[in-house]
This record gives C-alpha cells, structure tokens and sequence, in this order.
C-alpha cells in the first residue's frame, strides 16, 4: 500500500473500529472517490454488472436483476455483513465527479479478522488509467485501519491477468491456484487466491 496515500486516507476517515451495521463515509483518494452505496444506485449496479465486459469477471454470471441487488442490499448491506461503495472518478478542474464503477468487502468475518474484496470498472472509458490500483489501495486501507481486520482476499479468474497484476502491484501475495474451481457454460475455470496481511497488529 502507498504510504502517501494511506495517510491522506486516514485524514478523510474514521480509524474507529466501525460498528457491524454501520455504513461508511466517503473514502477520498487522489483520482478517485468511493462514496457508500445506497439503493439509488441500483438501476447502475445492475447496468454495470450486466455488461460483458465486467460479468466475465464475476463467479456468479447469471442475469443481474433490481430485485437480486435488493435483496443484496437487504441481506448484506443493512446487516453488515459487506461494505459497498460506487466508485466515483475526479473530474478535472472541476468539483464534479462521475460514477464508473464499484467496490466492496463480503462476507465480513470479525471472528477471524477477514474479508473478501472484489471490485469493476463498468465504464468502458475510465479502464486502463489505473484506478483498480488505487481502488485496491483505498479499500484495504479502509479493511485495515477501519474494520481492524488482519486479512483481505480476493479471488480471481486465472486468466484475469488484470486483476491478478492490480492485487500483486498492491503486495498481495498468491495463495493458491485453484485448478476446475467453478463450472461456467459447461467449461472449467481455475481460480487464483490472492491476499494481503496487516502485520502491524496482534
């Protein structure tokens, strides 16, 4: 993680521990801004997860609906058992920003101090100009410093080179390879498990 950007992260953040339920603030980064989702973004979230260029990415790939992300919401959101966030791109010169994408931690586990991170750009023009490394860096940040938890994962198609090169940019390291992992369209897919370690606390 960037020194840099992880302290002016927590000049933007609150480093208490956030309660189970509790829905964060903004996470100001220099390019980027992930501000909370709320269910008026569900007409995007679904636009988004429904474009091929990011429901290749994903384990679950079937037809994203406004019923399946509310009751997301409902199930996940509202209990805090994830944290949601649209990524918001810096316009230039201006106070403006643009929604391109999500971010979000799942499945949180206090118990064991883990988290699965995953996120998608689902604006074609805003790929390729690296907020997936700074996104990766905001969230963990936030995973660490706010959540207190030891440990983020993520899993990722083998062939989602991408990715695998964000998370490692970031100081992820690979895990496992997951050989037939999942079945899609009758074809197997190996999975690569990367994760990364706040070593600064018990």
């Amino acid at each position: 993680m960037s020194e840099e950007i992880g302290k002016e992260l927590r000049t933007e953040i609150s480093t208490e521990t956030s309660t189970e339920n509790e829905q964060p603030g903004d996470i100001v980064g220099e390019k980027i801004i992930l501000r909370p989702m709320t269910l008026a973004d569900t007409d995007l979230i679904v636009t988004w997860r429904n474009k091929e260029i990011v429901r290749k990415n994903f384990i679950y790939q079937k037809p994203f609906t406004p019923e399946g992300h509310r009751e997301w919401f409902r199930t996940m959101i509202d209990t805090g058992k994830a944290k949601q966030f649209i990524v918001c791109e810096k316009i230039a010169g201006s106070q403006a920003v643009r929604p391109i994408g999500s971010a979000y931690l799942r499945d949180i586990d206090y118990e064991f101090s883990k988290v699965e991170f995953g996120m998608y750009i689902g604006e074609q023009d805003a790929h390729n100009k690296g907020y997936g490394t700074e996104i990766t860096t905001l969230i963990t940040d936030y995973a660490f410093n706010v959540l207190k938890l030891h440990k983020v994962y993520s899993r990722i198609f083998a062939d989602n080179i991408p990715s695998i090169k964000s998370c490692l940019k970031n100081h992820f390291i690979k895990e496992a390879y997951l050989k037939d992992e999942v079945k899609l369209d009758g074809l197997y897919r190996d999975i690569v498990l990367v994760a990364l370690f706040d070593d600064t606390k018990g």
